[in-house]
Formats: structure tokens, C-alpha cells, sequence
């Protein structure tokens, strides 16, 4: 994941745009690092967190829903619910 971001960077040129493009592209191969997922997390206000955790669990339902609760998409929407209460300290809820 972040050997794809940096890569794009480094080719020079319009680097955020291509970055962005490449971060994305590189989360639906490999997955977000769970503890860069976490460090960027704890840049964010409460209120962008909470926002970040609603859009999750909008995005857990729907998976849930439509994919079922074995699905590895489904696990990823957990995975990720879980990041976002260990990244405020909440282990107890992830």
C-alpha cells in the first residue's frame, strides 16, 4: 500500500492528484495498513471521527446486507469499526 503511494509521488508532475488515485486504487488490492488506518485516525477532530464512523457503519450494514456476515468485504467493514474504537481508545468496544 504505501510503496504504491510513494511510488506515485515520486514519478513527479500533478504528485497529490496521482497519490490520491493511487491510495485508492491500492486500498481495494492490499487493505490499509491497520496502523497507518489508526495514526491517521488520531489526526482527526472528534467530530470528522464520528463522521468517519458512520460512514463505516453505513458501508458495514450494507455490506452485511448484501454480502452476509462471512464475506471477507463484510470483515474488512469490522476490521476497520474496530480500528476506529482502538484508535480513541475504546478497546473494550472494538
Amino acid at each position: 500500500y504505501e510503496d504504491s503511494i510513494r511510488n506515485s509521488v515520486s514519478l513527479g508532475g500533478d504528485a497529490d492528484i496521482q497519490a490520491a488515485m493511487a491510495g485508492a486504487i491500492a486500498e481495494a488490492f492490499f487493505g490499509i495498513p491497520d496502523e497507518l488506518q489508526e495514526e491517521g485516525l488520531s489526526y482527526l477532530d472528534d467530530t470528522l471521527q464520528e463522521y468517519y464512523y458512520e460512514i463505516n457503519m453505513d458501508v458495514y450494514q450494507c455490506r452485511l446486507k448484501t454480502l452476509g456476515n462471512k464475506h471477507p468485504e463484510t470483515l474488512v467493514s469490522v476490521n476497520n469499526i474496530a480500528n476506529i474504537f482502538m484508535s480513541v481508545n475504546m478497546n473494550k468496544e472494538a
